[in-house]
């Protein structure tokens, strides 16, 4: 190597090399980077829509309520009373999958999981919130980005969505595998670590141990609007809505539009994989949802369903419960209205669900 002028050539040699190495798949899986907290959790669902896949052979129907906390109230219930014109078969109300402070890209993930295991759950709800469109958000689509390790299927169906320096990060994470899964060719050779995969089985257990509902207590059932303790209101809806603003999912709102870009994603993956969905708005209290809308415009939902939702689609249903539609009126803080709230939004989301032309009965 005597030749300085080769150097580069060099270089991009051992590049290419590496490269070509990354895309061996044994190889891959020992050099990648362990995969961090929220794609632990897609990883453990592949058990989870297994189960899933049982309950449909013995007859069940499965809607899958993927989101937030705002989602998640369902999993408080072991047996939420329905309507029985609503369906002829039980109904099983899949809640694993909805988690706090949940991103749009983590959904989409989630609903790629079921793709990638074979299932596809009778209907899907699916959480629309507008705290999930803020470009400072604590779980931005940044942080998610950078979270999230994408497999070369997703990206390619990624990538025409995403937006910016998204869309270049994206076609370059395609071309260069190694650079994408973070390949260190050092830890592949050296066998790679196990310990990623006791992870991923911890996170398997994890989510077979949380499928055991459990009914909420009185301490969690919250306050009629109207009856209030002065105490309690101050605390729960004036104090946790300036948290809500100062620190956490509305602190220094702007809106993304990377967030929109998967929003988009989602609609696509939907419709190409026929997936009967709903896609819902959840309550919120009316002195919260006046100071956001101050923020947001309050019309994201509205907006966002026209520009992507075709009014016509065999597959899609959208629905907001922020239009005084419900008799809900009791709430555990500004954010969620009370689990005993969840009867009537179930019904009323399976009402939305049963015009779906692919699962009419």
């Amino acid at each position: 190597m005597k030749n300085p002028y080769l150097y580069p050539l060099y270089i991009i040699l051992f590049v290419f090399i590496l490269d070509k190495v990354a895309c061996i798949p044994n190889f891959r899986d020992l050099g990648k980077r362990d995969y961090k907290a929220g794609q632990n959790v897609i990883l453990g669902l592949d058990a989870v829509w297994k189960e899933n896949q049982e309950r449909q052979k013995n007859g069940n129907h499965v809607a899958v309520v993927t989101g937030s906390s705002r989602s998640e109230i369902f999993h408080l219930w072991k047996n939420i009373p329905l309507d029985t014109n609503l369906s002829r078969n039980e109904i099983y109300f899949e809640t694993r999958t909805a988690v706090k402070a949940a991103e749009l890209l983590y959904m989409y993930m989630v609903v790629d999981s079921m793709r990638q295991a074979g299932f596809r759950p009778n209907v899907l709800f699916l959480e629309f919130s507008e705290e999930m469109f803020n470009l400072n958000s604590p779980r931005s689509f940044d942080s998610a980005w950078n979270e999230m390790i994408l497999n070369e299927e997703q990206l390619i169906e990624a990538v025409p969505f995403l937006k910016g320096k998204y869309f270049r990060d994206g076609l370059f994470q395609i071309l260069f595998p190694s650079y994408h899964y973070h390949f260190q060719p050092i830890k592949a050779l050296s066998g790679g670590n196990k310990s990623s995969n006791d992870v991923a089985q911890y996170y398997i257990n994890l989510a077979s141990l949380q499928n055991h509902k459990r009914d909420f207590t009185k301490a969690e059932e919250g306050f009629a609007d109207q009856n209030f303790p002065i105490s309690e209101y101050q605390t729960r809806i004036v104090s946790y809505t300036n948290e809500l603003f100062k620190n956490f999912l509305m602190r220094n709102y702007k809106y993304s539009p990377y967030e929109e870009s998967i929003f988009a994603l989602l609609v696509h993956h939907i419709e190409k994989n026929k997936i009967p969905t709903v896609i819902w708005e959840p309550q919120i209290h009316p002195y919260y949802q006046n100071l956001r809308a101050q923020k947001t415009g309050g019309a994201l939902f509205e907006n966002l369903t026209k520009k992507y939702v075709d009014p016509n689609s065999k597959y899609i249903r959208v629905l907001s419960l922020n239009n005084k539609n419900t008799k809900c009126t009791t709430y555990t803080d500004s954010s969620h209205v009370s689990p005993i709230c969840v009867p009537e939004i179930a019904n009323q989301l399976l009402k939305v669900a049963k015009d779906i032309d692919s699962i009419k009965e």
